[in-house]
């Protein structure tokens, strides 16, 4: 018997090297990914690791908990477990990672909140909950979320920490990136993971996501209500909802699923002076709409339902019944007296100015000036006879002619445009104080690098359409070098 056991391993290790040994090396052999964690306690001191779900400090002692250490186990390379702790009389310490002690150690000072998040793990969620001084074992949370209580002075006694798999190759799940304030673009993260920041006051600006492992045919599209615009139109599959660029707070999201049968998607969103709101589904709406809030962070998650059954998505809003400026061509006139007037009381001067070369219908060029050329797109824009791209477009076509840009400054230095960027409000009078307060709403600033500042074009245009209303129409041209 034991021969053909011998026998039998030989013939196995022979077929493994005529195979060749996994290629795949992210993980360890016969081992699954986890987590391993220690707690420094109250009277203790630095207690034993303990792993996977286990409970770290002390449940029903009264003693707190003052720092902590995490590690991944059997991590694939560049995965990383980081995590965050609010201490008494410090507040939110930053991030830690990778074994680094989160707290304090010999100053006495309790662990009140904590977060902890996972890094480059793809398909994976850290899940955690906190026992916590006069309430006991809290509810699970994931991803970055808060175990634990900020501003109760409560300690933290006891700790459990889990990885989870969220997803697989033949999991259907959804990948998001969020354009955040002062941060640009993130990362993408998965499942249920955390887009945004979450504490730090920052607007979501723009998202984009995407389904992964999914059928052919099935999409993901989303919507997003923005600041100074509204309803946009809905998206899908990886493009922008929301602006890049422009420094305007994305203020509710709709998502839903097409061509997915058997699924949901879950989504909820942390709002500014609400925190995390309760989770949506399927075209409701998270975020809010007219309170001028930002959204702060998103969580996303795809679910299979419980019965296979496909949920009806709540309608979008038709981005084609959203109010726009209802000009029509035969009633549409430009009031160049109240724009002329409104422009100088608001001192807005001619600027940028330079001579710039053309060529006329008969082939012979022609010189003016680089702030009349600007001006007349800035009025087909206002007046709707073209788009922000159409005129940047335009202006562009005048390279050719003026050493590879728009025009040359005195000093040499060619310009060329950054970017075309229009707004607009409305009144129902055309009185100049009337448009003086009306006008104190645009004043957005869309584009805050890439640019020479004291070559901005900035100019106002009053529209009537027919109707008594007077539209205000901004439209900013940026120059860059």
């Amino acid at each position: 018997m034991k021969s053909n056991k011998i026998i039998g391993f030989i013939a196995a290790a022979a077929f493994v090297f005529i195979l060749g040994m996994p290629t795949d090396k992210s993980y360890k052999a016969d081992t699954e990914l986890g987590v391993s964690y220690a707690t420094h306690v109250e009277n203790i001191g630095w207690q034993g690791a303990v792993e996977n779900g286990q409970e770290a400090g002390t449940d029903g002692k009264g003693l707190r908990i003052e720092a902590l250490k995490l590690n991944l186990t059997n991590a694939p390379e560049g995965a990383h477990i980081q995590y965050q702790g609010h201490v008494q009389n410090i507040g939110w310490q930053d991030w830690k990672q990778d074994g680094e002690e989160a707290g304090t150690d010999g100053k006495g000072l309790r662990v009140e909140a904590l977060r902890i998040k996972l890094k480059n793990m793809p398909g994976y969620s850290v899940q955690y909950r906190a026992h916590v001084q006069n309430i006991g074992w809290q509810d699970w949370v994931s991803d970055g979320q808060e175990a634990g209580t900020d501003g109760k002075g409560f300690r933290i006694e006891a700790l459990e920490v889990k990885i989870v798999k969220v997803s697989d190759n033949s999991t259907v799940g959804v990948s998001y990136a969020g354009h955040v304030q002062n941060v640009g673009w993130q990362d993408a993260v998965e499942n249920g993971q955390i887009s945004g920041t979450e504490g730090k006051g920052l607007r979501v600006e723009a998202l984009k996501l995407n389904l992964t492992n999914a059928p052919e045919g099935a999409h993901i599209k989303y919507q997003g209500h923005v600041e100074n615009i509204g309803w946009q139109e809905a998206v899908q599959d990886g493009e922008e909802a929301g602006t890049d660029g422009r420094g305007f707070r994305v203020e509710a999201i709709k998502i839903a699923l097409e061509n997915l049968p058997g699924y949901s998607v879950q989504y909820r969103a942390h709002v500014q002076n609400i925190g995390w709101q309760d989770w949506v589904s399927d075209g409701q709406e998270a975020g809010t709409d007219g309170k001028g809030l930002r959204i702060e962070a998103i969580e996303v998650r795809i679910v299979k339902t419980a019965d296979g059954s496909t949920p009806k998505p709540v309608d979008f809003i038709d981005y084609s019944n959203i109010p726009q400026p209802a000009f029509d061509k035969d009633k549409t006139k430009m009031d160049w007296n109240s724009s002329d007037k409104l422009n100088q009381e608001v001192n807005k001067i001619e600027n940028p100015t330079g001579i710039i070369y053309a060529y006329n219908d008969a082939g012979d060029k022609i010189t003016g000036n680089v702030f009349d050329a600007i001006d007349l797109q800035g009025n087909y824009v206002a007046d709707r006879e073209a788009t922000e791209e159409q005129a940047k477009n335009n202006l562009i076509k005048l390279y050719d002619y003026n050493n590879g840009g728009l025009y040359t400054a005195q000093n040499g230095t060619v310009y060329k445009v950054a970017g075309v960027y229009k707004e607009y409000t409305s009144t129902k009078s055309n009185d100049i104080d009337t448009l003086k307060k009306a006008v104190k709403k645009l004043n957005t600033q869309f584009m805050t690098s890439g640019y020479d500042q004291s070559k901005t074009f900035d100019r106002l245009y009053v529209v009537t359409d027919g109707t008594g209303t007077f539209w205000i129409n901004r439209v900013v041209v940026y120059l860059t070098k």
